[in-house]
């Protein structure tokens, strides 16, 4: 044990250090994170609801927008306005305070010039963060004497953009001052994005029969999105289906940028040329209408390929596109996120007719709905991610069942204090501190390595939780957090078993020549439970009498040898028979205990 707490005290140092290379996301509990995510998730998926259900009336999401960013954006006013005739008027808007929300409001219609923040978010078509408005000195003059009059220190804006202008924005104003989070800005234009598409398809809603069927495959794209949030394929296929359809064109293909290149995500279409197929990355020169997208940042329509420079210079993938594949018409539209070209959304004809300005626009909506299903596979992802590193953190001393549980947030109750009869082990190796002396520290880490691993994996089998290692020693008990039927019983098959596993690794240090054994102690009575520590660093733990009474049954026990008390005896009775080892004087304890030992353990 010794030896152990010195290796421990080596290395807290170094954890120390790491944790606090880590940074400021390491001082976000994970639980949090893991809450924010699944709010971030949720948020987004109940607008996508909103605009699949409201086809033909836009103020339902964008009151929904607000409704949402009250929750996530805390002590903050969300507000949706628009361009109309040289002023800002507001949409929507939603704050704790209705009062504050009111006089907010009343600061609406204003001109739109840049003397306004949320002016010169549209104007410039760029997000503008305002961290705190009694700072700015030559900036937002208007803008800021609204500030002074509604009591607001704080603002950031998001640009709705379709085709490379703003239809309008979303504002996030906040009484403290302050900039807000990465994340929460990521949030702030997924918003915006939904308001875009919301726009768009009411837009469409209100058109012709072509538009009510384009309507159609929007609402059918957006329900996918929705039922499909760790997967792109799905998504990608139903755009391009509906897209090439509506569209009239030969072939559809999703091209993601991968730094320099191009990878085809997505092909609808039977394409004659073999090398055209999913999964081919392509390296296009600037000249190709595929680089001259992210260049500009905006849609590229050819109307005869032929007649471009990427085909006249005889780039290789245009030439085949025309010479190989017969496509004369090409529409690529961007995919972007945060004003940058993340992918291209391709519609290719096989005869020289140009799209019209309606499917360029309809293009241009798939574009932002794939955009925001790739966000929706991120954020799934990341709550995944943070909920498998929450459920091995929990694992490593509560049974699977319980871990699952906690990680569900529907076993936060278990982890109170609380009182209740449990059935306690200990085990402790015989020959250890002889062991440690003689052998090499490597040597000390891998004998407790393979105990460790041995025990751990039989304890999760037979329903305990280990609370705690303690260098050759360990304390397990049964029946808490999650009750088990018949926890004498578990315990004495769990300590059964552990002297069988414990039987090769004795006999593989014996050959090293040193002399090992292992000695188990089982003890039954009422016990206090609950979860001890602080936050970001907590135990499971039992206290009482019982846990004491095991740990000096262990003490006493041979290599080889199981004892246990007169309880944990009558609650076996029938199913394991025990000798006497008579009444033994343990330390702690004022009169003797009877003591009983495993026959042929």
């Amino acid at each position: 044990m010794a030896a152990s707490r010195k290796t421990r005290q080596a290395i807290r140092p170094r954890l120390r250090r790491k944790a606090r290379a880590r940074g400021k996301t390491a001082e976000v509990p994970l639980k949090q994170q893991l809450a924010e995510a699944l709010q971030r998730q949720t948020a987004t998926a109940e607008i996508l609801k909103v605009i699949a259900s409201s086809p033909s009336d836009v103020q339902p999401v964008f009151e929904a927008i607000v409704r949402t960013g009250v929750r996530l954006f805390k002590e903050a006013a969300v507000a949706v306005v628009r361009p109309d005739g040289g002023q800002v008027r507001l949409m929507a808007i939603a704050e704790s305070d209705p009062g504050r929300a009111a006089k907010w409001a009343g600061r609406f219609p204003f001109p739109l010039d840049r003397e306004y923040i949320q002016s010169a978010a549209i104007l410039d078509c760029a997000m503008v963060e305002v961290a705190d408005a009694l700072a700015v000195q030559e900036k937002f003059v208007e803008g800021r004497r609204h500030f002074a009059l509604s009591g607001y220190r704080a603002m950031s804006v998001a640009p709705m953009m379709r085709d490379g202008a703003a239809i309008g924005a979303i504002s996030v104003v906040r009484l403290a001052p302050g900039p807000l989070s990465e994340r929460q800005n990521a949030l702030l234009r997924t918003f915006a994005d939904q308001a875009v598409i919301a726009i768009e398809n009411v837009r469409l809603f209100n058109e012709t029969k072509e538009a009510l069927e384009q309507q159609t495959a929007t609402s059918e794209i957006l329900r996918i999105i929705s039922s499909s949030p760790s997967e792109l394929m799905p998504v990608f296929k139903a755009i391009l289906a509906n897209a090439t359809s509506l569209c009239e064109a030969a072939y559809g293909v999703f091209w993601l940028r991968e730094g320099d290149a191009f990878r085809m995500a997505a092909l609808h279409g039977a394409l004659p040329a073999e090398q055209w197929r999913t999964g081919m990355t392509v390296r296009p020169s600037p000249d190709v209408p595929l680089a001259r997208v992210v260049t500009s940042g905006k849609s590229v329509h050819i109307v005869d390929m032929r007649e471009d420079a990427g085909y006249r210079s005889g780039a290789p993938l245009p030439v085949a596109a025309v010479e190989v594949a017969g496509m004369r018409t090409l529409l690529l539209v961007p995919m972007m996120k945060e004003n940058e070209v993340i992918g291209e959304v391709a519609m290719y004809r096989t005869e020289v007719r140009a799209f019209t300005e309606r499917q360029i626009a309809l293009i241009g909506n798939f574009a932002n709905q794939a955009v925001i299903a790739i966000e929706n596979v991120r954020l799934f992802n990341e709550t995944k991610a943070l909920n498998e590193e929450r459920m091995a953190r929990l694992k490593s001393f509560f049974s699977p069942q319980l871990a699952e549980l906690l990680a569900a947030g529907k076993g936060d109750d278990l982890l109170k204090t609380h009182r209740r009869e449990i059935t306690v082990q200990f085990f402790d190796l015989r020959g250890f501190t002889a062991f440690t002396g003689a052998a090499e520290p490597e040597e000390v880490m891998e004998l407790l390595s393979d105990f460790h691993g041995a025990l751990g994996k039989l304890v999760m089998e037979h329903e305990g939780t280990i609370e705690r290692f303690a260098g050759d020693s360990v304390m397990v008990f049964f029946n808490d957090p999650l009750p088990v039927e018949r926890p004498a019983e578990q315990a004495m098959r769990a300590a059964i078993a552990m002297m069988r596993a414990f039987e090769p690794i004795a006999a593989l240090w014996k050959k090293r020549g040193h002399d090992l054994g292992l000695g188990a102690g089982i003890a039954q009575g009422f016990a206090t439970l609950g979860a001890i520590g602080f936050e970001g660093r907590r135990d499971y733990a039992a206290i009482g009498p019982v846990t004491n009474l095991a740990a000096r049954l262990c003490a006493e026990a041979k290599g080889g040898q199981i004892l246990a008390d007169r309880k944990t005896v009558a609650a076996l009775e029938g199913s394991f028979e025990f000798d006497p080892v008579g009444d033994l004087q343990l330390k702690g304890f004022s009169q003797t205990v009877p003591a009983f030992a495993l026959r042929g353990a």
